[in-house]
């Protein structure tokens, strides 16, 4: 039998030595972390513009980046439409509602989509997501939700295939 002060003194050895190496970590990974978070956006876009990932070769984050610099152009507007200066990265569309980014599909010079972000309020919480229009600015070309937090099974079904897809051709 050990006495208390072993006890607690192994305890605090060991809760060092674990807060060390798991702060540690954190650190390490959080550049891997910021670069799948931005290639999650701009897969997001992409599969709101209409690009369809084959099944058999799937997205990897260089893929996803190698895509979306060949096809995508991306800037920003203020709340009256004029094209402005911005870092696009940092433009947090949940939190600032001056800037939005705006997406454009170039196909062989011209446009073929316009993506934009959209959120609205859901059962339990806000959906954010990116809409894409083609350029009449009329049919939707596609549409791909990103973040909610509605009941699984439920409402968490906005981001599946076989609901997205309804909207499609749609004015």
């Amino acid at each position: 039998m050990h006495s208390n002060t072993y006890t607690l003194g192994f305890v605090f050895i060991v809760t060092a030595i674990l807060g060390t190496i798991l702060s540690f970590t954190k650190i390490n990974v959080r550049d891997l972390q910021d670069y799948n978070l931005k290639a999650d956006v701009k897969k997001n876009i992409l599969r709101s513009l209409d690009y369809e990932e084959d099944p058999n070769n799937p997205w990897t984050n260089d893929l996803v980046e190698k895509i979306f610099s060949q096809n995508v152009q991306a800037f920003c507007v203020d709340k009256d439409g004029n094209k402005i200066d911005c870092v696009i990265e940092d433009v947090d569309i949940e939190k600032n509602q001056s800037q939005l980014p705006v997406y454009l599909k170039i196909v062989d010079g011209d446009i073929s989509g316009i993506a934009l972000p959209v959120a609205g309020k859901g059962l339990w919480s806000t959906i954010y997501g990116y809409i894409a229009l083609k350029p009449d600015t009329d049919t939707v070309l596609g549409i791909q939700f990103y973040k909610h937090g509605e009941t699984p099974g439920l409402g968490g079904e906005v981001e599946k295939g076989w609901f997205t897809n309804n909207f499609k051709g749609k004015n």
